[in-house]
């Protein structure tokens, strides 16, 4: 009896020794088809599906060939890096706790310029007292599709000159690369200019490929870019309106090859815009009565009465404001009177050898023309 018991009782620990099972459900990619150069993230889900508790659990996911291991999700989760291998260490997972039986780990490798068009990976789990008939479920592979992949940037944008006037050319140059690792084709870059901004046509040469089209929005395209390769574009434009203040480009930069990093894909310049105007002045010397002269030098006798005609004219763009002009007579000019035009302000000094008449008006707007007569 005591033999019988005792091989019972072996048999017994024989089995609760050998109850653990760990089953992998899930080894997915969770992107896809993944550009060459890029990441990819996985997931792995595995659970302890007896009533036990398995030991010295640990998963081990080997990184694969031109790849390199970039970061877990898990604190439990290590790089081996002498055996390039993620490894995962979990003490124990008891088959009886809902909550601990069940785990999930994320991990996120980077692909290369070496990476073929797919990638297979595999993932295993394994405890210290699991059963080798149990291990059926222990290991999954996963294959993900790598596309050609490149990182397109726009290294500089730059306006010149940073401050602008209205209705005169300035010019804005982007330096935009391929930094791989894969060449870029049907490159399109996508330039919106400030309100009130058009492109002067005449400003992009295609001789380096480029072809552009638009107005305020501009878009030049490029059949190809290859890996390390970079291209300038210089485009120039004009302002037609918008007295003052600051008003602001926007490029961006994309491809039909899938991209990498749209981090560096946009960029941005801002201009200061100064107010400035046209202003012109004209003067004829008149007889009394007005009359000019059409051969020459006005001639005159001495203490003979004349005028002069004063012509302000603002040709713009923007309004003048505190306009004047001062108009110097010659020595020995006396009796001077001025007839002041519509919101000009004359004073007439006549201390000095020659007399000075001076005019002021607050705001002269763009196209207006004033006439005094002194």
């Amino acid at each position: 009896m005591k033999r019988l018991f005792c091989a019972l009782w072996l048999i017994l620990v024989s089995v609760q020794v050998f109850a653990v099972d760990l089953q992998i459900s899930t080894f997915i990619d969770l992107d896809t088809k993944v550009p060459r150069g890029a990441q990819i993230r996985f997931q792995v889900d595995f659970e302890n599906v007896e009533q036990d508790v398995a030991k010295d659990v640990q998963l081990i996911f080997p990184i694969p060939a031109t790849t390199s291991f970039i970061s877990s999700d898990s604190a439990v989760c290590k790089f081996n890096a002498s055996q390039s291998r993620l490894e995962c260490n979990w003490a124990s997972i008891d088959g009886t706790d809902v909550l601990d039986k069940r785990k999930r780990v994320q991990f996120t490798i980077k692909t290369s310029k070496d990476t073929a068009q797919t990638i297979a990976s595999e993932v295993s789990v394994r405890a210290s007292n699991e059963d080798d008939s149990k291990r059926q479920n222990n290991a999954e592979t996963q294959n993900t599709s790598i596309v050609a992949g490149t990182d397109l940037k726009i290294v500089s944008l730059r306006s010149e000159p940073q401050q602008v006037y209205i209705s005169e050319t300035y010019t804005y140059t982007l330096n935009i690369a391929n930094n791989g690792p894969d060449e870029a084709t049907n490159v399109a870059v996508k330039h919106v200019l400030p309100s009130y901004a058009t492109w002067v046509e005449a400003s992009v040469s295609n001789s380096n490929g480029w072809s552009c089209s638009g107005s305020q929005t501009l878009t030049c395209s490029l059949s190809k870019l290859a890996v390390g390769a970079s291209q300038s574009l210089v485009i120039k434009a004009k302002l037609s309106q918008l007295g003052s203040g600051t008003v602001t480009a926007t490029s961006s930069v994309s491809s039909a090859t899938a991209e990498i990093n749209s981090a560096d894909n946009q960029a941005s310049v801002s201009n200061q815009v100064k107010e400035h105007a046209d202003v012109a002045v004209e003067l004829k010397a008149l007889k009394s009565n007005g009359t000019p002269s059409y051969w020459g030098p006005l001639s005159l006798m001495p203490d003979e009465a004349r005028q002069y005609q004063i012509v302000a004219k603002n040709n713009g763009p923007n309004t003048v404001s505190s306009a004047q002009f001062v108009l110097t007579l010659a020595a020995g000019a006396s009796d001077v009177a001025v007839a002041q035009a519509s919101g000009w302000s004359c004073s007439v000094n006549m201390a000095g050898a020659q007399p000075k008449i001076t005019c002021d008006k607050t705001a002269v707007a763009s196209g207006v023309s004033d006439t005094l007569k002194v």
